[in-house]
């Protein structure tokens, strides 16, 4: 039996929440299509910038409420609201496949019911991490979201391209409805309330602004190439966008299971400040894109870097925090994440404005800006107390936690 100091990682619970995560982001995922399906329509990058950057402004908001709630009615009630909001988003879109206003408020419910189901989700997984296995449990567990990438939207262009809108955001249903039975069979454990936590501005403190600069670039970074690489590809004569999201899937599993290790041993800017070069490059790459080489390289090199270094940062982030202040330091990163990936907005317009060209490489030379900030901090922090935490995403008070059995 593990020491309660140092639980056991693979527990059926965590499994579960894996397979609810897995489930939520094959729904999730088979939205980043919709710029594809957008452009046939006839809209440019102005309007798909806008439109797809409403599920970031839907998170963003919701997350103080979600937070704020999280407690009071408990973390399997945020799970299966969170799903339920989730088909009911799918549904619509299943629906009313046309262009129209409509798209920017489903998009902004889809943003909502994220925020919504990850509260809870992260916050049991926090939970139930042992902290010397911290970046390996978040790296290992992001992965179930992140096999998504190569499932659906791979057999998701070809399915939207045969068979229509109708037909593939039904899917869509579907998968949602799975989410749903997942997480209904997922038993919370209760937690009881062992400290306070800390105001924002100590938490802002000890969570140092070095690291939420780092959040705020690797959400801008992840929101710009998703939203972006099917209509520049397009544009480009590049046939199909699925090896993009088979390359960024792989390396980016791969780089969690040999990074997420060395993000533990290591001081964590030197895994984060390549990652983020790493973006800074596809951002270039961005400007030669015309071939499906092309977009081979820009999704390994993102996966690479998403998929190791976000979680070295959001280990960095809780690393730098006293026992009581770790949820709202995960929240306060969380959230900055969510407001980089609102970039998506204007990007869009600048990219009309100026061009693709020199809009990638103002992006490019804005990511390589922060790896160089990021470098100078000093990222050696205490090791964290044994325990789990909530980790609540909203702006509400958290409170470290003991789980106790039923």
């Amino acid at each position: 039996m593990s020491d309660r100091s140092e639980p056991a990682l693979y527990t059926r619970t965590f499994l579960l929440l894996a397979g609810a995560n897995f489930l939520l982001f094959a729904n999730l995922n088979a939205y980043t299509l919709l710029p594809v399906f957008i452009v046939d329509l006839g809209e440019r990058e102005g309007a798909i910038g806008s439109i797809m950057a409403m599920y970031p402004v839907g998170a963003l908001v919701s997350l103080p409420l979600f937070g704020a709630i999280f407690h009071r009615i408990g973390a399997k009630a945020l799970l299966m609201l969170g799903a339920v909001m989730g088909t009911a988003v799918s549904a619509a879109f299943a629906a009313w496949p046309t262009l129209g206003g409509h798209l920017y408020v489903l998009r902004f419910l889809q943003g909502a019911a994220f925020a919504c189901f990850s509260v809870s989700n992260l916050t049991l997984i926090a939970r139930l991490a042992p902290p010397s296995r911290r970046a390996e449990a978040l790296g290992v567990f992001g992965i179930s979201g992140l096999l998504t990438m190569a499932v659906v939207p791979t057999f998701g262009e070809a399915i939207l391209h045969v068979y229509g809108a109708v037909f593939y955001f039904s899917g869509t249903v579907a998968i949602a409805l799975a989410t749903l039975a997942v997480c209904a069979a997922i038993a919370v454990p209760r937690a009881e309330v062992v400290a306070a936590s800390q105001g924002i501005v100590e938490t802002f403190r000890r969570a140092s602004k070095p690291v939420l600069v780092v959040g705020f670039l690797f959400g801008l970074g992840n929101a710009i190439i998703f939203v972006f690489v099917g209509p520049i590809a397009r544009g480009g004569g590049v046939p199909r966008i699925a090896p993009f999201f088979l390359a960024y899937t792989f390396a980016g599993i791969a780089a969690r299971f040999i990074g997420a290790r060395f993000a533990d041993r290591f001081p964590r800017r030197y895994v984060v400040v390549p990652c983020l070069m790493s973006i800074s490059l596809v951002a270039l790459l961005f400007c030669m894109l015309t071939s499906t080489w092309a977009l081979i390289v820009i999704g390994a090199l993102a996966g690479v870097a998403q998929g190791v270094g976000y979680t070295a940062a959001g280990a960095l982030a809780i690393d730098r925090a006293t026992g009581a202040a770790r949820g709202r330091t995960l929240n306060l990163f969380t959230t900055v994440v969510f407001a980089g990936a609102v970039g998506a907005l204007p990007f869009g317009w600048v990219i009309e404005t100026i061009g693709t060209t020199a809009a990638f490489i103002g992006f490019g030379a804005v990511i390589a800006l922060g790896a160089a900030y990021f470098g100078l901090i000093d990222d050696r922090a205490r090791p964290a107390q044994a325990g789990g935490e909530a980790l609540g995403l909203g702006l509400g008070a958290a409170c470290e936690r003991r789980a106790v059995p039923r």
